[in-house]
């Protein structure tokens, strides 16, 4: 096992170094005044790069955790922190919402963690509008998508009202979970709704990967 953690370390590590020098150079051409076509095509890849890694570093943070003791890999805190640092860069280089735009889904991906747990994480932003709130309030809800025994349906999150699932957003937010599924079920896609006032205001869909 200590193997295994050693091993899924380096790849992380690997993937950082790639992804870093990618990294730099989209928020280098930001920062010195690019603009058209090529920045907003940079922009929306960087949104989505934003949600990939949070998944990634989730992923990473988990195997660690099951597979080395801290004590045997006193670099796993370093790794961990890094990839919290160049997620918060990412967010940085986000524009902001558009005045009056309301609430919006910026980007959102959904995988398998385990046979049985999907992870989902969501990118969420919010324009306050002239006679409108400072801040977004409402509530985050999830349709999953699956094919168990040959048949399709559709489960519904969540089963009952948890906190954690209420959100407030004053510019902009990531949200992320994990869902159970039941045995033997298929993930096949999941729509993320934001309801305010019980009135779905913002929706997407996205398949499982």
């Amino acid at each position: 096992m200590r193997v295994l953690g050693l091993a899924a370390v380096l790849v992380g590590a690997g993937v950082l170094v790639l992804w870093g020098v990618d990294l730099g150079q989209r928020v280098l051409g930001v920062s010195q005044g690019e603009s058209g076509p090529a920045v907003s095509r940079q922009l929306a890849a960087t949104e989505l790069e934003l949600a990939r890694m949070t998944a990634e570093r989730d992923a990473l943070a988990e195997k660690l955790k099951a597979a080395v003791p801290p004590a045997a890999a006193p670099g796993n805190d370093a790794e961990l922190a890094k990839l919290n640092a160049d997620l918060a860069l990412l967010e940085k280089v986000l524009p902001p919402a558009r005045t009056g735009s309301g609430l919006v889904i910026r980007g959102m991906q959904a995988r398998m963690a385990t046979s049985r747990q999907l992870h989902y994480t969501v990118l969420l932003q919010y324009g306050a509008r002239k006679k409108g709130p400072a801040a977004f309030e409402g509530r985050l809800q999830l349709a999953v998508t699956v094919k168990r025994n040959g048949r399709q349906a559709v489960l519904e999150y969540p089963k009952e009202g948890a906190e954690r699932y209420n959100m407030k957003v004053d510019s902009y937010q990531r949200a992320d979970g994990t869902l159970e599924l039941p045995d033997g079920a298929e993930a096949l896609s999941v729509k993320v709704s934001m309801l305010e006032g019980g009135k779905v205001v913002a929706s997407e869909t996205t398949p499982v990967r």
